[in-house]
């Protein structure tokens, strides 16, 4: 649903555009979902004050200064800088007069969890080379929203996956990988997710040692690369069985398994319920 300002109402500016969204049951059972979006303009009479609400919220500052109180601290954001909250706790920002900002409200999955981790490693404001890759992906949705009032609920999804590891990086994404040994295991991983991938080969493969590969892939992506390729084999899987009709044995070949028992046997210790299962309560779910 689209939300259009036209006065001054709790200090938003004309021209501030808001969206809100109610997932469907398939986002909410198995994905990440938006829960609202917008793009304010903001006089000093703009502020929220709240005890709980239960969404996620990154903003974006892109003029102006926002004052947030959270967590027992308080911080002054300004041009470029991000505000990561779960609004579960209580929270309190204002605007200073002249603020303009976007904002994107999330949950589903373990959304909260990465929230969490994020928030406990580098605080609620973030200053990081991934601030401007954010704000561009930020302002890309914005553009996608007025356009178009649906999406699918895998690309909001896939979006909002991309924020979070944009938000978790220590480091600049989409940076040339020639140099990071990380980097290449990655690319190396997701060419041959379709056969097996040791530890001894990727470490091989960056010249560095097994265990010292292991350290730095966990401190960087926060799972080890065998937890990593397994993940990433299932959530290959998971789209292979929604969005195709290729039969078992043939997604378990695709992700990196000899036979459809071995792959049955791992997707159902992993997801909770065999592939088979999973293709019939996805399509049961509307979009």
């Amino acid at each position: 649903m689209k939300l259009i300002f036209e006065n001054l109402a709790s200090g938003i500016y004309t021209g501030s555009i808001g969206h809100t969204f109610t997932p469907s049951r398939l986002a909410k059972d198995y994905l990440f979902y938006p829960t609202w979006t917008g793009h304010y303009y903001c006089s000093s009479d703009y502020f929220t004050k709240r005890e709980t609400f239960p969404t996620l919220l990154l903003m974006y500052v892109e003029k102006g200064r926002f004052h947030v109180e959270y967590r027992n601290k308080t911080a002054i954001a300004v041009k470029g800088d991000l505000i990561l909250l779960d609004c579960v706790e209580p929270h309190y920002y204002h605007a200073h007069e002249g603020l303009e900002f976007f904002f994107y409200g999330f949950e589903g999955g373990n959304s909260r969890d990465m929230v969490q981790q994020i928030l406990n490693t580098r605080g609620f404001l973030i200053r990081s080379p991934n601030n401007h890759q954010i704000s561009k992906l930020l302002k890309t949705t914005m553009d996608y929203y007025e356009k178009h009032e649906i999406e699918n609920p895998y690309e909001a999804s896939m979006r909002i996956y991309k924020l979070l590891m944009l938000l978790m990086s220590q480091r600049e994404l989409y940076q040339p990988i020639k140099n990071n040994p990380v980097e290449q295991c990655l690319v190396y991983i997701h060419d041959n997710l379709n056969r097996v991938i040791t530890l001894e080969e990727l470490a091989k493969l960056v010249n560095l040692t097994s265990p010292y590969l292991s350290k730095i892939f966990k401190q960087e992506m926060g799972a080890s690369p065998r937890e990593y390729i397994l993940n990433t084999r299932m959530n290959k899987a998971k789209l292979l069985l929604a969005q195709t009709s290729k039969t078992i044995s043939e997604i378990a070949l695709e992700t990196g398994y000899s036979n459809a028992s071995s792959f049955t046997n791992l997707f159902t210790e992993n997801i909770g319920c065999s592939p088979t299962m999973f293709r019939k309560l996805i399509s049961l779910k509307s979009f």
